[in-house]
C-alpha cells in the first residue's frame, strides 16, 4: 500500500507495471509483483483531443519514422484504438479478406472480443507491411517475434517534427 495518494505514486506504479510486463516479454521475469497493488488515486480522465490540423501534422511527421514506428502511429490515428491494443496487434487477429480486426477478449478492456472494421486505408497499410505472411505481431522490429516497444522515443520525435505537444499516444 502507498503512504500517500499522489499522482506521482500512480505514475510510479504504472511504470513499475510496464517494466515488469516488459521483463516478462523478454523472459527476464516470470511474474509481475505489481498486479495485486491497487491504484493509489483515482485518475482524472484526459480530455485532450487533437484537432484535424494537429492530426494531419502528426500524420505527416510520421513520414520521418522508420518501420514499425510510422505504421504503428498511423494505425493509432486510423483506428482510434488504445495504444497497447494496436501495439500488440497480432496477424492472427486480422482478416484482410473480410476487412476486419478482432481484438480477443483476453486482451481487450471489458473482457470481451472487439471487432474493428478495416477501412481501405487500414487494409492497404496492413497489406504493405513487411512480414505480412508470417505469424506474430504486426508492429514488430523482429519480424513478428516481439511487439514494438519504443513508443516514448517515437512520441518525442513526432512532437518535434509536428510541433504538436500536450498529448499522449493514448489520446
Amino acid at each position: 500500500s502507498f503512504p500517500t495518494r499522489r499522482s506521482s505514486d500512480l505514475r510510479a506504479l504504472q511504470r513499475l507495471r510496464a517494466m515488469f510486463n516488459w521483463a516478462i516479454e523478454q523472459d527476464l521475469a516470470t511474474t509481475n509483483p505489481t498486479l495485486g497493488i491497487k491504484k493509489p488515486t483515482k485518475e482524472k480522465p484526459r480530455s485532450r483531443t487533437l484537432s484535424d490540423d494537429e492530426l494531419a501534422a502528426t500524420w505527416h511527421a510520421c513520414a520521418g519514422l522508420g518501420y514499425p514506428a510510422q505504421q504503428f502511429v498511423r494505425m493509432l490515428i486510423l483506428t482510434g484504438q488504445r495504444r497497447d491494443d494496436v501495439r500488440l496487434m497480432h496477424w492472427s487477429e486480422i482478416d484482410l479478406e473480410r476487412r476486419d480486426w478482432t481484438i480477443p477478449a483476453e486482451r481487450y478492456k471489458g473482457d470481451r472480443a472487439h471487432l474493428i472494421p478495416l477501412t481501405e486505408a487500414m487494409a492497404a497499410m496492413l497489406e504493405d507491411m513487411p512480414f505480412r505472411d508470417r505469424a506474430g505481431y504486426v508492429f514488430s522490429p523482429s519480424g513478428g517475434g516481439k511487439p514494438y516497444g519504443n513508443v516514448v522515443k517515437t512520441k518525442r520525435k513526432i512532437d518535434k517534427a509536428a510541433g504538436v505537444t500536450g498529448w499522449t499516444l493514448h489520446d
